[in-house]
């Protein structure tokens, strides 16, 4: 392999394809913009010639900030009135006027920087250059592939499993393989690109258990006959206690009772049924004894043996299975995504390769060199072959900077790919390695040198080397004592051994990891009492504790918790999993059922009202106190209600005082943001929506899995996953963890490299030391990613834990000869097979005299330990409700304000009241189609829907079927009915016209509104309708209504305006039940139902929006000649040859404008 040469930003040459090393904290930013730089002025390119790219969103925004920020400071420095002393800006500084120019320009144009993540760089190519590319115009991008899979493995489960046997189908479900299970399979499958499947042929002839049955059959008839006996002959003195020892015997016989009691499956029997066979029984048998002999035995040997081959058969079937579900899935996959004209995002760079490789591939190169002249490829030991390609093929031959460290290759479950690196190493023209490490102190620089450089495979593969790096100029050491300090545990028999150790010398695993959290919280508080940091005392968030799982991050939370330390966990939690989710869905249901005493006790109950169980005893024991909550509960309500969720609980929390409650609890700041997040998270809509949509996510349906906000409590010791922490630093990093080593065991179905192409082997009896090794290398490279975060000192726990020799960090300090057999697991354990506690120390030991005493061994833990006592934080006292102002000035709805009636009911819904004619005899008139229909705001949203998406033309059955099933109707029950009613509702009289007479055009759903009102009152409008002819009885409703003055703003939405022959019509969908003849839907049934339910008022807040509306947007508007009315459709009632349901008025243009007027008049 050839060496690296040092980069040098300076004199680097820009016009060939380069491989640039930036080991952590070198500086990879900085050349990627000084090299940006450099082409900018030296070759003279514009910003939109300039290719950036990086993998992730965050590292792309990053990016463009500092490309700006260096051509600002570029600028700068060409225009100060001395020569700089970069040596950068030194050689620019004779074309200084020149390059001053292009720099200006530069900013002024960086809008049209050319910065990227790969998927939208293959995005814009193909969309730029469709017609070289064939890359249709019209693709959707699907950003969350997973339900797409779930839909093609659910649609390969429902075709294949019709044709399967019922043993093959015991299988599929023995081994969670059903539509789910496939679909975790093939999510594995398709988030690898270029993977190959490896799988052996189907078995010949059927899966079948019938000889075992037969076998097992007659077992059974033997036991039952011969129990006794058959205890007594494997109780004999001649077989070796060893194997039937007392506890054997007296447990087998009751397992063999169950294993004959239940059907045979094609499992492995239990493990003591090999003490009834005739092979086992033969080799237990001491000297001078004879074997005991029965049929028994020799039918368990056929059945063991049997068993076993057919577990061969099944597990050869099912891979041959598997790799049938896999191609099939993918053709599936493929169909569907071109008939819904969607793409994922991996799709663009297979089309993008496709298309480089295609018969226009030579021109589409052409043209995008045409475009761009350089290249910068951030991140790039995160890329794969396929990228890589396309890279190489694009801009290979030209200015091609490949900038990235394969020691921090960490995101192969993302499809990176380690080898993709190593093929651009062979390839390129140019490789450096960036040598100035411009993060840590030059002790732990040195103590890292150390523990790798000598190593003869630091990273397990050859071409991942290690680099010593060097501090940055006049870099001093900001901490006293070592930079990197190994709590060593040693097992001199005072701690609990591990399980499988005879001679006792290596540590309980379990207790590890229960008592290592304890001693790191204990460390962590000696440490901020008396360390000091650049002669500040050491704070808590200048503290980092790095986790490989979140399991771990969870037990090191819980120590701190237990120490009082405050401490922030960033690991993948997800919002909807969290307490807080439940108790937000305890309090919204107790807002929207104020008067269930049970559910309002639940929601005092949750974290946000900080009640102790003594504080809710009292409470629960005032009938006046819970009476004084059950009205704030009531209030609430009607915010949410009238002003939303988002200003609901807005006022809430202030009311309450939540935040500063939670923020003097241990833990309160995550709490308070996840409150936070959850509100937001559930959106606009109505209050019942909203809480169902909340259920739904703690069901784990719909939506994607949220993760929660990054916290941004700066007072927190931080806990991390290493994969989180990646491009992050800390001042002091913990790391607790690095001693978990691994047991070699068969993987399921493992995906790895084999002769430099990604399989994904479904073999049964597949070869696993590949797999192994690249399992291995990449903890090597997690290792090497968590030391390398921490800026001034290091904390590492280490000792023969459990299977401590396949730990990364006991490769770093084990001799790693290579004449050794195996993989890497099976040369760790036999390199260190003698190590003990002794010898880790004093390999520890020689390497901190090696480092000059930057590395040092401290005491893992006392003697005589026992777990640190807890230090738990003082309790909180309930935080009180606080009444808020009064305020005029909101945004409200006709809902908001119709809500506030003085009624039992929930008004201004569709509701279902009782039948207002009730003594009209139900034989008068035939029954209405849809008069059974359900009841409810449930039935209220299906007509909307089912009216609003509806195209009025051609067969409506389907979209009837549609609606039903995503409403979750009756099919078989409405189907019919429905589709009969859509067809024939354009035929319903409004009054000489219907609503099929007018085209697509001409009609608007869903329009929203929102316009200003000033000091609205209830009494303002009781006295205004009481004036109008026709409404004098409405008047006094409205007196009912108990809003508070509004000013601010009235929304809404108007579920249609249609426009027929020059007029503009307003229609409201209902769908109330007022009864089943259509008597009971006539004008005087309508008459008071849009009085009680207050849908007057509506029709008027409505008509004055579209007063306002078309006086805007017609010129030659006029109230008489354009505005038709307003229609309320009930449509339960509505058939052809009947107006009832039709509910029509057109207010007078004087009475709509003083209605405006007393609104505000604008």
């Amino acid at each position: 392999m050839r060496s690296m040469e040092e980069f040098n930003l300076v004199t680097c040459p820009l016009n060939r394809s380069t491989l640039i090393e930036a080991s952590a904290g070198t500086g990879k930013t900085h050349a990627i913009t000084g090299l940006y730089l450099r082409f900018l002025l030296e070759e003279q390119l514009s910003v939109g010639q300039i290719l950036v790219v990086s993998f992730t969103k965050a590292s792309t925004a990053e990016l463009v900030e500092r490309v700006s920020k260096t051509l600002r400071t570029a600028l700068a420095a060409l225009t100060a009135l001395e020569e700089p002393k970069d040596p950068l800006y030194q050689n620019w500084w004779p074309k200084r006027v020149e390059h001053k120019l292009r720099l200006q320009l530069a900013l002024q144009s960086l809008d049209e920087a050319r910065i990227f993540t790969i998927h939208g760089f293959c995005q814009r190519v193909l969309n730029q250059y469709a017609f070289e590319s064939g890359q249709a115009f019209e693709n959707r991008l699907i950003e969350d592939p997973a339900p797409l899979i779930e839909e093609v493995s659910a649609d390969f489960w429902a075709i294949r499993s019709r044709e399967l046997s019922w043993v093959q189908l015991e299988v599929l479900i023995a081994k969670n393989l059903g539509p789910s299970g496939l679909a975790k399979v093939f999510g594995k499958y398709t988030g690898r690109l270029e993977i190959e499947v490896l799988a052996p042929p189907y078995p010949a002839g059927e899966l079948s258990l019938a000889q075992a049955q037969a076998l097992f059959e007659q077992m059974v008839d033997w036991w039952e006959k011969d129990r006794a006996k058959l205890v007594e002959l494997i109780s004999g003195p001649g077989l070796k206690k060893g194997s039937y020892s007392e506890k054997a015997l007296a447990a087998c016989p009751e397992e063999m009772d169950d294993f004959l009691g239940s059907p045979l499956s094609g499992s492995k029997p239990f493990d003591r049924f090999k003490l009834f066979t005739t092979n086992w029984l033969a080799q237990q048998t001491k000297n001078n004894f004879t074997p005991p002999t029965h049929p028994f035995f020799d039918l368990a040997q056929s059945l063991l043996e049997e068993l076993e081959i057919q577990a061969l058969r099944t597990d050869q079937w099912l891979a041959a299975f598997l790799a049938d579900f896999l191609i099939e899935a993918k053709t599936r996959m493929a169909a569907k995504k071109q008939l819904q004209k969607s793409q994922f995002f991996d799709d663009q760079l297979i089309e993008l390769d496709k298309a480089l490789s295609g018969p226009n591939g030579e021109r589409l190169k052409f043209q995008i060199g045409q475009e761009y002249k350089a290249a910068l490829i951030d991140e790039f030991q995160d890329t794969d072959p396929l990228q890589y390609r396309i890279f190489k093929g694009l801009f290979g031959a030209g200015a091609l900077f490949l900038i990235g460290d394969p020691k921090q290759s960490i995101y192969a479950f993302r499809g990176a790919d380690i080898f993709a690196y190593q093929l651009a190493q062979k390839e390129t023209k140019g490789r450096y390695t960036m040598g100035v490490n411009w993060r840590s102190d030059p002790g732990l620089l040195t103590a890292l040198n150390h523990l790798w450089q000598k190593h003869r495979s630091p990273f397990w593969y050859g071409f991942v080397e290690y680099s010593p790096v060097r501090p940055r100029p006049e870099a001093q050491d900001q901490m006293e004592g070592a930079a990197v300090q190994v709590y060593l545990l040693e097992q001199d028999g005072s701690l609990p051994a591990h399980g499988n150790n005879k001679t006792k010398t290596k540590i309980n695993t379990a207790w590890a990891r229960t008592e290592i959290p304890r001693l790191l919280a204990s460390q962590i508080k000696q440490l901020l009492q008396s360390s000091k940091l650049g002669g500040q005392s050491l704070a808590p968030q200048d503290i980092a504790v790095l986790v490989r799982k979140n399991s771990q991050g969870e037990e090191v939370k819980a120590a701190l918790d237990q120490q009082g330390i405050p401490n922030l966990f960033l690991g993948r939690q997800l919002l909807f999993q969290t307490e807080e989710a439940y108790d937000l869905a305890r309090l919204l249901y107790a807002l929207l059922n104020p008067e269930d005493a049970r559910a309002l006790r639940s929601a005092l109950a949750s974290v946000f009202f900080g009640f102790d169980a003594q504080g809710l005893e009292t409470l629960l024991k005032d009938p006046g106190h819970l009476a004084r909550w059950q009205a704030y509960f009531d209030h609430w309500q009607n915010e949410w209600h009238s002003k939303g969720l988002l200003m609901m609980a807005t006022q809430l929390a202030d009311q309450i005082e939540m935040a500063k409650g939670l923020l003097a609890k241990q833990g309160g700041q995550r709490i308070w943001s996840n409150w936070q997040q959850l509100i937001q998270s559930l959106g606009n809509g109505e209050p019942a929506a909203q809480l169902q949509l909340l259920k739904d996510r703690l069901a784990g349906n719909g939506g994607e899995k949220e993760e929660l906000w990054a916290d941004q409590d700066q007072r927190s010791v931080t806990i991390v996953t290493v994969h989180k922490a990646k491009g992050l630093e800390y001042p002091v990093v913990f790391c607790p963890y690095l001693w978990e080593g691994k047991s070699p065991k068969k993987p399921t179905n493992p995906i790895y490299h084999k002769k430099g192409q990604l399989v994904f082997d479904l073999h049964p009896d597949a070869d696993n030391s590949l797999y192994e090794e690249e399992e291995f290398a990449e903890s090597l490279r997690l290792m090497y990613v968590a030391l390398t975060r921490a800026k001034h000192q290091v904390h590492l726990y280490f000792g023969p834990i459990g299977d401590w020799e396949t730990s990364p960090l006991a490769w770093a300090l084990s001799p790693c000869s290579d004449d050794r057999e195996g993989g890497p697991y099976e040369k760790q354990k036999s390199w260190l097979k003698d190590w003990d506690s002794k010898t880790i120390k004093a390999r520890v030991e020689e390497l901190g005299l090696e480092s000059g005493g930057a590395l040092e061994i401290k005491e893992g833990a006392p003697k005589n330990y026992s777990s640190p006592p807890p230090n738990m934080p003082a309790a909180i006292s309930p935080w009180k409700y606080k009444p808020g102002p009064n305020r005029a000035w909101r945004i409200s709805s006709y809902s908001g304000l119709a809500q506030t009636a003085h009624q039992p009911e929930e008004l201004g819904k569709d509701r279902d009241p009782a039948p207002l004619l009730a003594a009209v005899p139900t034989n008068l008139e035939v029954s209405l189609a849809l008069a059974q229909f359900p009841k409810g705001a449930k039935a209220g949203l299906f007509f909307h829907d089912l009216l609003e998406h509806w195209s009025w033309s051609g067969d409506p059955k389907p979209w009837v079927q549609t609606q039903l099933t995503q409403h979750q109707f009756d099919r078989e029950r409405w189907q019919e009915p429905l589709t009969q009613w859509l067809a024939e509702l354009p035929k319903v009289d409004l009054g000489g016209f219907g609503m099929g007479d007018w085209g697509p055009k001409d009609q608007w759903a869903e329009l929203e509104f929102i316009y200003p009102v000033k000091s609205l009152t209830a009494d303002r409008l009781a006295n205004f309708f009481a004036k109008v002819p026709g409404y004098e009885a409405y008047g006094a409703q409205l007196k009912t209504l108990g809003f508070a003055t509004l000013t601010g703003y009235l929304k809404g939405f108007v579920d249609l305006v249609f426009r027929f022959q020059g007029r503009y019509y307003l229609a409201d969908y209902k769908s109330n039940h007022l009864g089943n003849q259509a008597v009971l839907y006539r004008e005087e049934a309508l008459n008071e139902v849009m009085g009680s339910s207050h849908y007057h008022l509506q029709s008027w807040v409505y008509a004055w929006a579209l007063h306002q509306h078309l006086s805007r947007r017609l010129p030659d508007y006029s109230y008489k000649t354009h505005f038709g009315g307003v229609y309320y459709l009930f449509l339960r009632a509505m058939e052809p040859g009947s107006q009832a349901g039709v509910h029509w008025r057109r207010p007078e243009e004087s009475d709509l404008l003083t209605f405006g007027s007393l609104l505000g008049g604008h």
